[in-house]
């Protein structure tokens, strides 16, 4: 018995000393100057504790990891070795370091041992990998359209460090090295231009009239540079600006990321009545003002890379000669980054002229004499970067001319289909990218036109992050590794999931979220609309309509990807290597019963971030099912008007009648989450409210009649359409 005792206490010292182990410790060694490479250490350091790991300043005993610069490796790449308890880590520049540090931190993050590093190679497989963000700056100095409240609830937040350091923080760690900020005229609340003093901005301000979905997106007759009209959320001089966006700057700098600058044309936002500055392109005033304001920015932030430029939006086309908008985009832009340049030959900013209602003849005419790199720019999938992994504007539009001037193209992936929910599909994301013609790219950066990603305000729950990259960090997260390493297998996914969610089941929040994409594809490709004010799925309306049956019915499906239009199938049936609008309903009914069978049977482990992710699932199970219904009820509406068979007419009205029963539970699920909301570039997004407009398509059913237009708008007209805005 003793003997037994004595055995059974040497076990419990046993597993009391292998429970009470101390940790591993680790010893990093690295150049401490290299403010990138001090984050992914940083990064790499914040993984120990789940691991076990122990920081050490001493090597004795202790694992020694080094990081060292190799410039044989290229630009961002690095190497990874480890050789019993000496793990050499080289990168190829600061970035590439930095990136090292953050691949050992994602290790250690899945609970991989680090003695088992091995070997770990990274090389990005796009130059660049970038965000677009439209910037409402101040209501005196507008972006492209602020007219919704993503915009007007965060323009105070553009002026908080907290929000940039957040932000750019997680573009690091999701390998984005660009980040490009969208704004009709910046300058006045940016930089104080000499000769023009009285033009720069004090203080931020935000327009305290009523903005509705009927307010101009110009904001015509607003009064928007009234004082009478605004209101001070916080108080800056011009001089206080300056120095903050020098430290946001300085603070992207330092993780790896370059800013570019974009424009629309011709605005003066802020300047107009000002010196003789109007909103025209033939002002000398208005250009001498802008070249100098240009020339300003560039000596206020020298460290810009790029400064990018639209001919279209609000110039006169039909002016040739001095006054033509080419010539009006050299004497402002061209020739005040050149005039900065001759100051201070250390600035280094290409010239991205926007392919929009403009030729690159006319354009590398004008730019003859520019001395620096000069790209282009590309809407790849117009509006829709969820509608196809492989969209064909580009080749059709655009890539002769870019082959023929021998010049680079940023790919500018415009996301102006979700908003509100949180979409998530590795594998769509890594297709898309590997389908661009990257030897023709200088790069490519994605974000929408009509909503800004700044702080959460429309959520319902104040227990989610505060911030919407937060909120969407699988989405920003998948759209930045997937440029880096689109080949990332899937259990690189889970493991993050599983991180983010500890104790979660994340294989199955994995294979749900993937749902979420397939439902903003299929509406997509059976209802193509290529710009972003013409349709928003969130809501089912553009920016002037809710679209019901005739307007699902009569449109035309997206080009090029073997689906056949409701119009086309009602007339002609079944068109060989083509999907029905059936078999796309069939689709999207299969990612409803897998998003609503995902959000019942996962359970939210009292954690508010995933019952609110579960939540958005729920919605958007919903919503296929909606459109699955509705699609069905539009494609026998249309055989009924071209054949007149009752049989069809009646088949319409129940799915229409489905359809109501499925966006009652929609609305019931999305209003449970998040308030009302005006978009910028749609409408009102009240879903309870347009449950009435949603009934009505059960009486255009009813009250349809054979013989009524069944004929579509193709869109392969587009094509011609786009061309001749060139």
């Amino acid at each position: 018995m003793n003997r037994l005792l004595k055995i059974c206490l040497v076990l419990v010292a046993a597993v009391t000393l292998m429970s009470a182990r101390a940790p591993q410790k680790v010893n990093v060694v690295y150049d401490k100057t290299i403010p990138q490479l001090q984050f992914g250490v940083q990064e790499f350091k914040n993984a120990f504790k789940m691991a076990n790991l122990q920081y050490s300043a001493s090597p004795a005993g202790a694992v020694v990891v080094t990081f060292v610069l190799d410039k044989s490796l290229g630009a961002e790449a690095y190497k990874i070795t480890q050789t019993n308890k000496a793990i050499r880590v080289r990168g190829g520049d600061a970035r590439g370091l930095m990136y090292a540090g953050l691949a050992l931190a994602d290790n250690l993050e899945a609970g991989k041992d680090l003695l088992k590093t091995g070997t770990i190679e990274g090389k990005p497989y796009m130059p660049y990998r970038g965000i677009k963000f439209n910037i409402p700056l101040d209501a005196r100095t507008p972006s492209y359209d602020d007219t919704g409240d993503a915009a007007q609830m965060n323009i105070e937040t553009m002026w908080e460090f907290d929000f940039w350091k957040n932000y750019l923080d997680n573009m690091a760690r999701y390998r984005y090295n660009l980040l490009t900020l969208w704004n009709l005229h910046p300058y006045p609340s940016m930089v104080k231009v000499p000769g023009y003093e009285d033009v720069a901005l004090n203080d931020v301000d935000v327009y305290t009239g009523t903005i509705n979905s009927k307010t101009d997106m110009r904001w015509k007759k607003e009064g928007i540079q009234d004082p009478a009209h605004l209101r001070v959320v916080k108080k800056m001089t011009i001089d206080e600006k300056i120095a903050f966006w020098k430290k946001v700057f300085k603070y992207a700098d330092d993780r790896g990321i370059d800013i570019h600058l974009y424009h629309w044309n011709v605005f003066v936002s802020g300047a107009e009545g000002k010196h003789g500055i109007e909103t025209r392109q033939d002002s000398p005033e208005t250009i001498d003002y802008l070249r100098k304001s240009v020339k300003q920015f560039m000596l206020t932030y020298p460290t810009v890379k790029g400064i990018g430029v639209t001919a279209g939006e609000n110039a006169k086309n039909n002016i040739k000669g001095e006054y033509s908008i080419e010539s009006f985009i050299w004497k402002t832009y061209g020739k005040g980054i050149m005039d900065a340049k001759a100051i201070n030959p250390n600035i280094k900013c290409t010239f991205i002229f926007r392919q929009h209602e403009s030729d690159m003849n006319l354009i590398s005419t004008a730019f003859k004499d520019y001395v620096g790199p000069f790209d282009t720019e590309f809407k790849y999938a117009r509006a829709r970067m969820f509608s196809s992994e492989k969209p064909t504007w580009f080749d059709k539009i655009y890539k002769d001319e870019v082959v023929d001037h021998k010049i680079k193209v940023w790919m500018n992936v415009r996301n102006d289909d979700i908003f509100t929910f949180r979409w998530g599909k590795p594998d769509y994301a890594d297709a898309f990218i590997k389908n661009m013609p990257k030897d023709l790219m200088a790069g490519y950066f994605w974000g929408p036109d009509g909503y800004i990603y700044g702080r959460d305000f429309h959520s319902k729950d104040e227990n989610v992050p505060k911030y919407e990259i937060d909120k969407q960090w699988y989405l920003f997260m998948i759209w930045g590794m997937a440029g880096y390493n689109p080949d990332l297998p899937e259990s690189y996914y889970i493991d993050k999931i599983a991180e983010h969610f500890k104790g979660a089941d994340a294989k199955a929040i994995y294979t749900t979220w993937n749902a979420t994409s397939d439902v903003i594809e299929w509406i997509d490709k059976i209802h193509y609309r290529q710009n972003d004010a013409e349709f928003l799925p969130e809501g089912s309306f553009d920016i002037t309509r809710f679209k019901d049956l005739n307007a699902i019915a009569r449109n035309d499906c997206m080009p090029d990807q073997g689906v056949t239009a409701i119009g086309d199938f009602a007339q002609k049936g079944k068109v060989a290597g083509e999907l029905t609008p059936f078999e796309v309903a069939d689709k999207l009914e299969e990612a409803s019963k897998t998003l609503l069978a995902g959000a019942a049977g996962i359970g939210d482990n009292n954690n508010p971030e995933l019952k609110q992710t579960l939540g958005d699932f729920k919605a958007m199970g919903y919503m296929a099912d909606y459109y699955a219904h509705k699609v069905k009820a539009a494609t026998y509406m249309a055989q009924y008007r071209f054949a007149g068979d009752e049989k069809n007419k009646a088949q319409a009205v129940a799915e229409a009648e489905a359809e109501v029963n499925s966006w009652i539970n929609y609305a019931a699920a999305a209003s449970a989450q998040y308030k009302p909301q005006l978009f910028a570039r749609t409408q009102y997004l009240d879903w309870n409210a347009e449950t009435d407009l949603v009934k009505q398509d059960v009486n255009i059913a009813k009250n349809a009649q054979k013989g009524e237009p069944v004929a579509v708008a193709a869109s392969n007209k587009l094509w011609e359409k786009d061309k001749k805005k060139l």
